[in-house]
């Protein structure tokens, strides 16, 4: 009988021993699956932050694009102002110089 209780206490033990060894073992695996999950997150939060960097710096060159397009309409604007400015200057200088105004004389003197 010593034996049959030694024996029967043996063998819980070691039943006892396999169950410890399996729960530190589903310990251990879902502590990597913890470990994993959180990598992946982590990883996911990386990628999510470059988007919107890459995204906040394609926004700011389209912008900056933007600004110099319309810095050179308004400097197309200007040039053109500027060549309207000369044109009409030159014509006055052509339309009121003395040899036009020679030419013109006599035709108005003969029209009346």
């Amino acid at each position: 009988r010593a034996t049959d209780r030694a024996q029967a206490e043996a063998m819980a033990a070691q039943k006892r021993e396999a169950q410890e060894r399996e729960a530190q073992e589903a310990a251990a695996r879902d502590a990597q699956a913890e470990a994993s999950r959180e990598r992946e997150a982590a990883r996911r939060q990386a990628a999510e932050q470059q988007r919107q960097r890459q995204a906040a710096a394609q926004a700011a060159e389209r912008e900056r694009l933007a600004a110099l397009e319309r810095r050179q309409l308004a400097a197309d604007a200007v040039g053109r102002e500027l060549l309207a400015d000369v044109v009409a200057a030159e014509a006055r200088r052509i339309f009121f110089s003395p040899e036009v105004a020679e030419e013109m004389e006599p035709r108005h003197a003969a029209a009346t």
